[in-house]
């Protein structure tokens, strides 16, 4: 018996982890995301509900970095962003969540942080019962979905910023 791509992918849940200091939020690349890199990229955000302000920075290459000092003012709205990628004969799929701030003054998108995992619902039953085994995988939710509905919610009650 092989092992099934769904084996494969679910520890490989990347999402960023959050936590909640007072009135800070504070969301870094996990160390799974960074270990994948080589830990050559991350990316660290924190928003400061009390100074109104958005701190984002981000490591490319261990050794450049970036820093954006965004103000609630510039935040038009949050975007939050789906995408799916079946695996062909392995019959896996991929799920994709993104989410952004739309900014004003000039108007850009900025991306923030991505989840991805294996997708969390049979696609249908003709699935489940033809690979049987395989049922087991897709039942189980890798954790992006709610993860990133989790993220958003927080991200709008920090911000105040509505979901796009």
């Amino acid at each position: 018996m092989g092992i099934g791509f769904g084996t494969l992918i679910k520890p490989l849940c990347l999402k960023p982890v959050a936590r909640i200091n007072g009135n800070l939020f504070q969301v870094r690349s996990s160390f799974m995301q960074q270990l994948l890199s080589l830990f050559s990229y991350c990316k660290s955000m924190t928003v400061d509900k009390d100074a109104r302000v958005i701190l984002i920075e981000r490591r490319m290459l261990w050794v450049w970095r970036r820093r954006w000092h965004i103000p609630f003012l510039r935040v038009r709205r949050i975007n939050y962003g789906f995408s799916d990628s079946f695996g062909g004969l392995a019959r896996a799929a991929l799920e994709f969540y993104t989410v952004s701030f739309i900014l004003i003054g000039p108007e850009e998108e900025f991306p923030l942080f991505s989840f991805v995992g294996e997708f969390s619902e049979p696609a249908t039953w003709d699935d489940v019962l033809i690979y049987g085994e395989r049922a087991l995988y897709w039942g189980s939710e890798g954790g992006q979905a709610a993860g990133s509905r989790e993220f958003v919610l927080l991200l709008q009650q920090f911000t105040g910023a509505p979901l796009a």
